[in-house]
């Protein structure tokens, strides 16, 4: 497959953005957990994108 040629693309972030966030995980003995997130994107020195997120995780072992 060496001669095979392909593109590939990413998701095109512009050189001065950067994504960070902080979440948080708990699990219970019972075999379920739940958990909340929250990112956010900032571009030239602002915050232009904002991600929450929240849920519950069920192991049904």
């Amino acid at each position: 497959m060496p001669e095979e040629k392909f593109t590939v693309r990413g998701i095109g972030l512009s050189g001065t953005s950067v994504w960070t966030g902080i979440g948080i995980n708990t699990n219970t003995d019972s075999g379920w957990s739940w958990y909340a997130n929250y990112d956010m994107q900032i571009e030239r020195e602002k915050i232009s994108n904002n991600i929450f997120s929240v849920g519950v995780k069920i192991n049904l072992n």
